[in-house]
């Protein structure tokens, strides 16, 4: 008589449990969901550069007035249409109702005198330390070409005497006027092209 014992190693013998640590390799994992690209959006893009150009763009320049430790903070953002103006002012009086402005016949040291008087925003001084300090008035709002106090202190009994008396004469006058124009992206140099060929 035969007894069958599990311990024995039969051909009826369970095999042994082997743990393999995972899943089979035949079976890939299953696919991770998909996610979608984001659209380019070109108004978007467009508009974002627009504003970061805009916030980075310098809306002053600092024109110093020649010998001394003083500069004036101009805008130049002001229009065309406002350049345009200055222009006609600084032509002769027979000639500001004409169509096109002719920059021979303008006074260039009245131009410059027109644009920083309309265009600074500021006045600074250059302290020993080499650091510039802006220039207040009593109220503690900035000086311009057009304060009072600035006139007063000066001795003078009007902008244009003032704007004279810094710069001392018409050719510092115009180059200051110039790099003011300059940096707001005008330029006379066309205008002075058309002018000066007759067949235009």
């Amino acid at each position: 008589m035969t007894t069958l014992d599990g311990s024995s190693g039969g051909a009826h013998a369970a095999a042994p449990y082997v743990d393999s640590g995972g899943y089979d390799n035949d079976f890939p994992p299953p696919d991770a969901p998909s996610i979608p690209e984001p659209v380019f959006d070109a108004f978007e893009s467009l508009r974002e550069q627009l504003d970061e150009r805009d916030q980075e763009a310098e809306r002053t320049v600092s024109v110093e007035i020649p010998g001394v430790g003083w500069r004036l903070v101009c805008a130049i953002d002001f229009t065309y249409a406002q350049y345009k103006e200055w222009q006609k002012a600084a032509l002769p009086k027979n000639q500001r109702n004409g169509r096109k402005v002719n920059p021979l016949d303008m006074d260039q040291a009245m131009l410059g005198y027109f644009v920083l008087l309309n265009t600074c925003e500021g006045i600074e001084y250059q302290r020993s330390d080499g650091e510039w300090e802006p220039l207040t008035e009593t109220g503690g709002q900035s000086a311009t070409l057009q304060s009072g106090m600035l006139m007063t202190k000066m001795n003078v009994m009007d902008p244009r005497l003032l704007v004279k008396r810094l710069f001392g004469g018409d050719a510092k006058l115009i180059r200051a006027g110039s790099e003011v124009i300059v940096a707001a992206g005008y330029s006379d140099q066309e205008d002075d092209a058309d002018a000066s060929d007759p067949t235009s």
